[in-house]
């Protein structure tokens, strides 16, 4: 990678002209992975120009909310050149199926690459609940008639139930982690990463709330909404206080890694080039930013890479995650809901969002599906983990609560 300042490209460089919008090569492989890629490298770049643009009314200095102002520019640029890898993409939900695919891989990658702290913890909680989402999202396309989930992923990851998405509405005061002490840098992607993927994953759910092709679609994606909103909330406050060019620096870091291990394991050669190109312009950004943070006196010397990220596929660290179907969140903690005091805020929680779990959307989408065809859809590669969620003529809607 290119560090000296005189060969790094300039912020402007960054900036291409309008001809250069179009649709890019198709991306030709035997694995979602290189679109989970895209999906990913594009949620971080959106967050870096969300960053940046919020920088601008905290800086005194003109000077530097003009250079905030180029970098956020770019990173618009740069979000806008990765949606031309989507241009194949033009199902919603089968983006949505891509979208809960990702979350799914996300966590377990980088969980499997941590200690036992706060953050592992929290993903490992999370991994049934995108797990289930994939399964219901998978169910909907089928009840649709849509080209199968296991041949949409390559059968690279299990479509089956994890913790019920209706168990896993919890009252917003389960959902506020308390800071992670001493975060590594590991962890701190691992959140930033997540946090804007599911940041993106809730635009799409909010979109097709009201673009769904029937009501049913509409109701289950304004559910989704819902979980991806609380989730978004655990990430981010796991996340320490910072001021905003540190957390812009980061947000930064984030994607240039991002695109270094894209440059390093993507078996696109035209999404590799892509992304060598686009990790000059994000180093530029983040010499940019630290000789702004020079001027406060807090300027940061910029790590080395963790090994390239990888993104699965997980079977057998998901499986492993399924033993805590029945474990809910409680405050700045985990609780079995059976240990739950009667009048706990889960229980009221659940009593408001859904008094009727029949009427429940997420539920509704495999019942459907059952009454249709007589069985769920699935694809697994050995018996459910979980004894209670092997019959597939019923969904288990009291399990976790």
């Amino acid at each position: 990678m290119q560090s000296a300042d005189n060969i790094m490209p300039s912020l402007e460089q960054g900036v291409y002209p309008l001809s250069h919008f179009r649709s890019a090569p198709p991306l030709h492989a035997a694995s979602p992975y290189p679109l989970l890629r895209v999906l990913l490298s594009h949620s971080a770049e959106m967050e870096c120009a969300e960053a940046a643009a919020r920088c601008l009314s905290l800086l005194p200095s003109q000077e530097a909310k003009r250079d905030i102002s180029l970098l956020s520019r770019t990173d618009a640029r740069q979000a806008a050149s990765l949606s031309a890898w989507l241009s194949g993409l033009n199902d919603p939900e089968i983006r949505a199926l891509y979208y809960a695919l990702l979350t799914l891989e996300l966590a377990a990658s980088m969980a499997q690459r941590m200690g036992d702290g706060s953050v592992r913890q929290a993903l490992d909680f999370f991994i049934p609940e995108y797990l289930d989402e994939l399964y219901r999202i998978a169910n909907l396309l089928f009840l649709h008639g849509t080209e199968s989930a296991q041949a949409l992923l390559y059968s690279h990851a299990e479509i089956m139930p994890g913790r019920p998405m209706i168990a896993c509405h919890r009252h917003p005061y389960d959902c506020v982690s308390a800071p992670a002490p001493s975060l590594t840098l590991w962890e701190e992607l691992a959140l930033l990463l997540l946090a804007g993927a599911e940041k993106e994953k809730l635009r799409h759910a909010l979109y097709l709330s009201a673009a769904g092709r029937d009501d049913l679609s509409r109701a289950f994606f304004a559910e989704l909404s819902l979980l991806s909103q609380q989730h978004l909330a655990q990430f981010s406050s796991l996340l320490p206080p910072q001021g905003p060019l540190n957390r812009l620096f980061l947000h930064e870091y984030a994607a240039c890694y991002l695109y270094d291990s894209c440059a390093a394991l993507c078996s696109s050669q035209d999404l590799k080039s892509f992304s060598r190109e686009e990790r000059e312009h994000e180093w530029a950004h983040l010499h940019k930013i630290n000789r702004l943070l020079m001027q406060t006196q807090s300027a940061r010397e910029i790590p080395a890479f963790p090994p390239p990220l990888a993104l699965g596929p997980n079977k057998g660290y998901v499986r492993d995650t399924l033993q805590n179907l029945g474990v809910t969140a409680l405050r700045e903690g985990f609780s079995p809901v059976g240990a739950l005091p009667r009048g706990a805020d889960f229980f009221r929680w659940q009593k408001r969002l859904c008094p009727d779990p029949n009427a429940v959307p997420s539920h509704r989408v495999v019942q459907a599906v059952i009454d249709k065809y007589g069985t769920d859809y699935r694809f697994e590669i050995a018996p459910h983990p979980v004894e209670a969620l092997r019959l597939r003529t019923r969904d288990r809607t009291d399990l976790g609560r």
